[in-house]
């Protein structure tokens, strides 16, 4: 979690200090042609790049839980919800394979969301299409006939003639379903678990805490949330 960012920080000091392009050059060869796979849950790797530290890079187990896209992302993206039953109706949606369609005009809060609500099915795998940053030119994708995951920035008139009456659409900016179809939520049972674990997180402050750590895994708190749901 956050070794991309970790490169790209390095990269951009670097290049703001006027040092050789054959440096840089020689640096990303090594990144990208010589740097081994990690093996998921059992072979961690250190990746080096230019000046300072190794960058650690590692996959869980596939039997583990699935890796958060990075700390805080759970209690931003339930922040964002604004309450358990937009969740549970979410997650419904994910387990009954509906076509999902999220507006946010911040592409990274699109990505996150969708990155979430993607971990939060495990053990289930979502095997369709995700795209949270669709481009423009892209917009009849949204008239697919199978199930899909997708982000706009906005719903436009052109984009409003490509959403049918079976696209769920979530406003993540206004927090709200646009639109006729809604989800049905989860089960009560398996809702009360989710709605146990909300609880559980809004009452140790979870919810308080707005800073995104884009290069730290997630927090305890958002890993026994994971955990409940399990």
């Amino acid at each position: 979690i956050g070794a991309v960012r970790r490169c790209l920080v390095r990269l951009k000091n670097e290049m703001c200090k006027d040092v050789p392009v054959k440096y840089i050059r020689e640096n990303i060869r090594a990144l990208t042609m010589e740097t081994p796979s990690p093996i998921a849950g059992v072979l961690n790797v250190s990746v080096p790049f230019m000046k300072g530290p190794s960058i650690p890079v590692n996959l869980p187990h596939p039997n583990c839980l699935p890796p958060l896209p990075h700390g805080n992302a759970l209690t931003s993206t339930l922040r964002l919800l604004h309450n358990v039953r937009t969740l549970n109706m979410l997650l419904g949606a994910l387990f009954t394979e509906q076509k999902l369609l999220f507006v946010s005009r911040n592409p990274t809060v699109r990505a996150m969301v969708c990155e979430t609500l993607l971990a939060l099915v495990f053990p289930c795998v979502w095997s369709f299409v995700v795209i949270p940053i669709l481009p423009d030119e892209m917009g009849e994708f949204i008239q697919a006939p199978v199930p899909y995951i997708l982000g706009v920035p906005k719903i436009t008139d052109e984009l409003t003639d490509h959403v049918g009456p079976d696209v769920v659409v979530y406003n993540i900016d206004e927090g709200r379903f646009v639109g006729e179809m809604k989800p049905s939520p989860l089960p009560e049972a398996v809702g009360e678990t989710v709605k146990q674990a909300w609880n559980q997180m809004h009452a140790a402050g979870g919810f308080d805490s707005r800073k995104i750590n884009y290069t730290e895994a997630e927090t305890k708190l958002e890993n026994r949330f994971r955990v409940t749901l399990r």
